[in-house]
């Protein structure tokens, strides 16, 4: 009868026992997973090391994102709320940030300012860029001139791109030039250029028609735009 007691007090603890190792397998060892999108992996670390989660319950593998900061979680596998047991793995998605050898096509910017133009290489994730000017009054103020690469060039994000913008220039004076060795036709280009009239003197001179002889303008002078000025050339030898 004693025995009997025994064995059965003996069960009743290895009952209780057993209950317990149950829950603490199956209970106490559940930890709640957060939502560890957007967080840094720093922050996943900080996460486990509080909640004592082993490493090898922890998977990170880490893939390119063109738009999840470097370090950042992408995805997880198991949903924010749920439990994570001795027996699972919480795996993470870790992003390495933009892939540096994937290609993409250069727009062609024509009849875009340069907000446009910045805005569109900072979506898509250029980094290596410059934006600058250049005097052209034949085209629209303000407006994409031209680039290097040309449009359509496929380069990778952290190649080098030159964007220029149309300027016009403002300017109510210019520099006289240095005129020597250059015809009528030079001459003019940089006249009109400049909004400058030029009166032609014309000299019977060794030098070949329509060079360039002397000018009362030193060179380097300051000149109003829409004035005149005179500049001698050859007519030829005359004879």
């Amino acid at each position: 009868m004693i025995n009997k007691r025994i064995n059965i007090v003996l069960g009743i603890i290895f009952v209780i026992l057993l209950a317990v190792a149950i829950f603490t397998r199956t209970g106490s060892s559940k930890i709640k997973v957060e939502d560890f999108t957007g967080k840094t992996y720093q922050d996943v670390i900080n996460w486990a090391e509080t909640n004592s989660v082993p490493d090898k319950s922890v998977v990170f593998n880490y893939v390119y994102s063109d738009t999840i900061p470097e370090n950042n979680v992408i995805s997880q596998n198991i949903r924010s709320g749920s439990f994570i047991a001795s027996r699972n793995s919480l795996v993470l998605n870790i992003s390495k940030g933009i892939n540096p050898d994937k290609r993409i096509t250069l727009m062609d910017f024509t009849g875009m300012n340069s907000e446009m133009i910045e805005a569109w290489l900072t979506e898509n994730n250029f980094t290596n860029y410059r934006i600058s000017s250049e005097i052209n009054e034949n085209a629209e103020e303000n407006l994409f001139l031209y680039s290097e690469p040309a449009a359509g060039t496929r380069i990778r994000k952290d190649d080098e791109v030159n964007i220029v913008i149309c300027e016009h220039d403002h300017s109510t004076t210019t520099s006289f030039p240095d005129f020597t060795g250059l015809t009528i036709t030079e001459i003019q280009e940089w006249a009109d250029t400049n909004n400058i009239q030029v009166n032609y003197i014309y000299y019977t001179d060794a030098a070949a028609e329509g060079s360039f002889l002397f000018s009362d303008l030193p060179v380097g002078s300051e000149i109003d735009k829409g004035s005149t000025i005179s500049v001698a050339v050859s007519s030829g030898p005359g004879y």
